[in-house]
């Protein structure tokens, strides 16, 4: 093992006469050239790791010799042309790692042969053509990351007989068609990651099997319908469907995940109220709910949720006053409730988020004035008000806020001049 050396060289032929080599480890170097054919001639091996360095050129046909071959980790260097079909010879394969080259050409049908395969990340390279459905053969695979590549076409309902699957990552591809309902039997999955695809239609409802997830990404995609048939973990960190066409009410049960710290439903057609539940989510710190049809006003419960940093409820149809209970989370950083239909005055305690870096609250009817204690959110960079209902004079205590670079106060009913501290921020 010859891992982390310094080494620059090219890799040398001569290794072709340690027949009984088992292990090849020349990782974390910076090595470049081919590899060269001759350490296809070693029919001992059972590990192969030539990561983290600067080679360039293809992967021989000639691996199909390795039929010892346990792991072969290639990943991050510079590898270019297609994945030979002759990998799907090596029946002892447990792990592939190929991921950041630039290997193309389709994914080969062989693959499905390489029944010992436990772990296959092709993750960042130029890989088209569809998915191969013979994939469904490895009956061993608990982790499949295809992301960001060129992939195309449907993801093949065969994936559903990856029973082992742990983590399932098709991102970042041009997926289109349904989720098969045949995921649904993968109920040892914990991370279902299709972001930035072209998937459509709603999600099955046998989905609600997957009680492990721990971690669900569909956004940016074209799917519709309820978002139920995922909602049945409680053992979510982070759920992610923005920008979809997800529409029905938010379902109650995404707030029985008490260790969830991430909900991000934003730019779907959601409607009905924010679900009380979600104050429940006591480790929750970022809540985007924006660009929904959501109506009624904030849920009190939320004031539970005292590590929330952010806070997006733009764009809805949200009514009622500015919560007054905003002032106990104490490390509220963003808080954006811009274009609902808002009234009433800004509350006192909201000047107690001391950590607070945006205030968005345009586009609402508040009214009023600004209270002075604006001055104490010393830490204010964007303060927007405009296209409210605000009255009085502009108070000089905002020019207190040294650090603020945007302001927005247009389309209100100010009176008086502009005190001459802005001027000075």
């Amino acid at each position: 093992m010859l891992a982390q050396t310094r080494l620059s060289e090219v890799i040398p032929k001569q290794l072709r006469h340690c027949r009984s080599l088992k292990q090849l480890d020349l990782s974390n170097n910076t090595l470049h050239g081919y590899i060269p054919l001759e350490l296809y001639e070693l029919p001992q091996l059972t590990d192969l790791m030539l990561n983290n360095n600067t080679l360039s050129g293809s992967i021989s046909p000639s691996v199909a010799n390795l039929t010892n071959l346990q792991t072969l980790a290639l990943y991050q260097n510079n590898l270019q042309g297609d994945l030979p079909k002759e990998i799907g010879m090596l029946g002892n394969l447990q792990i592939l790692y190929l991921y950041d080259n630039q290997l193309s050409g389709e994914i080969p049908e062989e693959i499905g042969n390489c029944s010992s395969l436990q772990m296959l990340d092709l993750f960042g390279n130029q890989f088209k053509g569809q998915i191969p459905i013979t994939l469904g053969r490895l009956k061993q695979l608990n982790f499949l990351h295809l992301r960001q590549n060129d992939i195309s076409g449907e993801i093949p309902a065969s994936l559903g007989n990856c029973h082992q699957l742990t983590i399932l990552d098709l991102a970042d591809n041009r997926l289109s068609g349904t989720i098969p309902a045949t995921l649904a039997h993968l109920q040892s999955l914990q991370q279902l990651m299709l972001y930035n695809n072209s998937l459509q239609g709603s999600l099955p409802y046998e989905l609600t099997n997957l009680a492990n997830l721990t971690r669900v990404n569909l956004s940016h995609n074209k799917l519709n319908g309820s978002i139920a048939p995922l909602c049945s973990s409680r053992n979510f960190l982070s759920f992610d469907v923005t920008n979809n066409a997800f529409d029905h009410e938010i379902p109650h049960q995404i707030g029985y995940s008490p260790v969830l710290e991430r909900l991000r439903l934003g730019n779907n057609q959601f409607t009905g109220k924010i679900p009380w539940t979600l104050g429940l989510l006591q480790g929750l710190f970022l809540l985007d709910l924006s660009g929904n049809l959501l109506s009624g006003e904030v849920p009190v419960q939320l004031s539970l949720c005292n590590r929330l940093t952010h806070l997006d409820l733009d764009h809805n149809h949200l009514s009622g006053p500015v919560p007054f209970w905003i002032g106990r989370l104490p490390l509220l950083g963003e808080l954006k409730l811009s274009d609902n239909q808002l009234s009433g005055t800004l509350p006192q305690e909201l000047f107690n988020c001391s950590n607070l870096l945006v205030l968005s609250l345009d586009g609402n009817s508040l009214n009023g004035t600004i209270p002075p204690e604006i001055g104490k959110i010393k830490s204010l960079n964007v303060l927007n008000l405009e296209s409210n209902q605000l009255s009085g004079p502009i108070p000089p205590a905002i020019g207190q806020l040294s650090k603020l670079y945007e302001l927005r106060l247009s389309r209100n009913s100010f009176t008086g001049e502009i005190p001459v501290e802005i001027g000075q921020l």
